[in-house]
């Protein structure tokens, strides 16, 4: 893992591949004006933190599954709060 100014950029292909559809995804929710589009790229994210979460490489004591992590977990909630507005909404 390198440091990167204000962000970490975090070595490893798995992590790499989902953070990138991951944003995809989350670009997708910020663009769209539809209910329905916004919870289905929601539950893309969900799925692809769990992913990440569930890593069967995952490594306690590296610092870059340390870091992929936080990202998933980051990830997996803010899209939580998204999918609660869309129900209550």
């Amino acid at each position: 893992m390198k440091k990167n100014s204000k962000s970490y950029i975090i070595n490893c292909p798995i992590h790499q591949k989902q953070r990138s559809l991951v944003i995809e995804a989350k670009r997708k929710i910020n663009h769209s004006n539809r209910r329905v589009e916004k919870t289905i790229y929601a539950e893309d994210v969900q799925f692809l933190a769990k992913q990440l979460l569930e890593c069967d490489q995952f490594e306690a004591n590296k610092e870059d599954c340390k870091q992929c992590h936080q990202f998933a977990t980051t990830q997996h909630q803010s899209v939580e709060g998204v999918l609660k507005v869309i129900t209550i909404g």
